[in-house]
């Protein structure tokens, strides 16, 4: 049977039989719930799947704490695969909680799940999903709901309303076609937090990307243009260079703005978990150095022009 993912870990931390299910209702005290209420809690009235119908196993849970770039506060990341059996076969589901912030999970692909809910049109089961999303989310789910009015789920589309904007793409994975849905809060350009739905042609949806419980809003302003920041890359490129893994130290690179991308992202700069604009300039070189670099791809903030990082475009 097909899965959506293969997850390997090095330490399996805990396994859990969950029998009787506990449900939990979306409510101020929701928060206080650990991760795994919150997962379980979320696949029986966000998913909708029948708990009547699966054992539901916790077959891993991984606690990793990492650093945010320039920033000094913690991130704790909790991952849990759940294994779903019944008489017709297992499914799993892979739940990344940040924070204690639900920020993704990813499902089966191609899979009949029993669910308690059903809906005729596609457009429907989405636009149900984030009713019931809404009590465990930031986003305005009645504005993204009715966006969806708005495009055409067999086609490529983009919609602007107010400072969101609605990416629709139909995509194939595996052989199977979905819809991508890609909610955005745009700024001078910028995407800042997003919600990404992966939607099944039945309307399931088997795979969320939230980040707009975990990110705010910094500084939106762009004060340095895309020639501007092409510019210090270019004049800055002295200041670069990589070490090979015999120790010598590559550097004294060559390229033409002419050739240079710049493109808008958002990150942390200051203040963990507050998104910031910044571009993404690649520079293409002369010729390909040691390594097979020809490229190098300078991270710039927009808002004073410093300089974030470095990193190398390399082929192999």
């Amino acid at each position: 049977m097909k899965n959506r993912f293969i997850v390997i870990f090095a330490i399996l931390f805990a396994v859990l039989i969950v029998t009787p299910l506990l449900i939990f209702h979306a409510n101020d005290s929701y928060h206080s719930y650990s991760c795994q209420d919150k997962a379980m809690d979320f696949m029986v009235n966000v998913l909708s799947i029948d708990p009547s119908k699966y054992t539901i196993e916790l077959k891993i849970d991984s606690t990793r704490d990492s650093t945010i770039r320039r920033v000094d506060d913690n991130r704790k990341i909790n991952s849990m695969l759940y294994e779903l059996s019944s008489e017709n076969g297992n499914l799993q589901i892979m739940f990344d909680f940040e924070n204690d912030v639900l920020k993704s999970y990813v499902g089966p692909l191609n899979e009949q799940i029993i669910i308690t809910k059903q809906y005729a049109k596609q457009d429907d089961a989405v636009k149900g999903f984030l009713e019931r999303y809404h009590p465990y989310t930031k986003i305005d789910s009645k504005k993204f709901a009715s966006m969806l009015d708005e495009i055409d789920f067999a086609k490529n589309s983009t919609i602007i309303v107010g400072n969101i904007k609605l990416i629709a793409t139909t995509i194939t994975f595996w052989g199977v076609e979905q819809t991508r849905l890609r909610w955005s809060h745009t700024v001078n350009g910028a995407d800042y937090n997003e919600l990404e739905l992966i939607v099944e042609n039945d309307g399931f949806v088997s795979s969320m990307i939230d980040t707009w419980g975990l990110f705010t809003v910094g500084d939106t302003s762009i004060n340095v243009s895309r020639e501007q920041a092409i510019d210090i890359a270019i004049e800055n490129m002295y200041l670069y260079a990589y070490e090979m893994h015999n120790g010598k130290i590559v550097g004294g690179f060559k390229a033409h703005k002419d050739n240079a991308i710049a493109e808008l992202y958002t990150a942390s700069k200051d203040v963990a978990y507050e998104l910031m604009p910044y571009w993404k300039v690649e520079l293409l070189l002369d010729e390909v150095y040691p390594g097979n670099v020809f490229g190098i791809t300078v991270f710039i903030w927009a808002g004073d022009g410093e300089i974030h990082s470095w990193g190398n475009m390399s082929s192999a």
